[in-house]
């Protein structure tokens, strides 16, 4: 079961690799300002995706929009984009 277990992460780690290369992920900076800043976040499961850059900061926000102009898959992107962070 061991070797099972060290193969199983090997795997792991070329798939994160391999990843990274084709999405040209870039690594995190976390510091300790109350600001969040993405650039060019994207949700994985949509195929074409237009990549969306977010900077929000202490203050309240009110997101409009026409039906159907994508207020919830920014909203629902930026959560999961969070989520892989943490």
């Amino acid at each position: 079961m061991k070797a099972l277990d060290t193969v199983a992460k090997i795997d792991l780690a070329f798939a994160k690799a391999k990843l990274t290369i084709e999405y040209n992920f870039k690594k995190a900076t976390i510091t300790t300002e109350k600001k969040i800043k993405y650039q060019s976040i994207f949700h994985p499961l949509i195929k074409n995706y237009q990549p969306i850059d977010v900077e929000i900061g202490e203050e309240n926000y009110l997101i409009t929009g026409a039906n159907m102009a994508g207020k919830t898959m920014i909203l629902k992107t930026l959560a999961l984009n969070q989520l892989l962070l943490q």
